[in-house]
């Protein structure tokens, strides 16, 4: 949030949400929800662990799905999204194995002509970050490596220049 003359403007926001394994079945977390469950396919074929061919070092405790990610459309392009991701995905992942998104503008209506071209740019972001995109337009991310560390401090150095210039 910047402040601006005591007015407030919201740069970006995310919506993340933590499965973790044996507290719940995974199952049941993303059944419960129609956003969701995009991401039962991540699931093992009894629904109560995770496809294990989405990462290759295991779920560990869990799975961090970044649900919703959106940042103004003014602010596009400067490293916003990759740094609240980043940081959010560093603060909360724990002892996940795993974050998952599914790089799709969601502010757009699958009929709108930029629709594709839009998906086709979130993918290359995603895919820059440290995500492997798959065939059912998931994207995942093994958070057993220094991916998302390096794509913080990648998305920080950006954003301080941005703020120097």
């Amino acid at each position: 949030v910047v402040h601006r003359e005591a007015s407030r403007v919201v740069l970006a926001w995310a919506e993340l949400v933590v499965v973790r394994l044996g507290r719940t079945s995974p199952s049941d977390v993303l059944d419960s929800d129609a956003d969701l469950a995009r991401f039962v396919p991540l699931l093992g074929p009894e629904g109560d662990d995770f496809d294990e061919r989405y990462c290759s070092e295991g779920f560990g405790d869990g799975l961090v799905i970044a649900n919703r990610l959106s940042v103004q459309p003014a602010f596009r392009g400067k490293g916003f999204g990759p740094l609240l991701l980043a940081f959010s995905l560093l603060d909360l992942a724990g002892d996940c194995g795993v974050a998952a998104l599914e790089p799709a503008p969601f502010e757009l209506d699958g009929e709108d002509p930029t629709y594709v071209s839009e998906q086709q740019r979130l993918q290359r972001l995603w895919t820059a970050f440290g995500f492997t995109i798959w065939d059912n337009g998931l994207a995942t991310i093994d958070l057993a490596t220094n991916a998302v560390r390096e794509a913080a401090a990648g998305a920080k150095a950006r954003l301080e220049r941005l703020l120097d210039e």
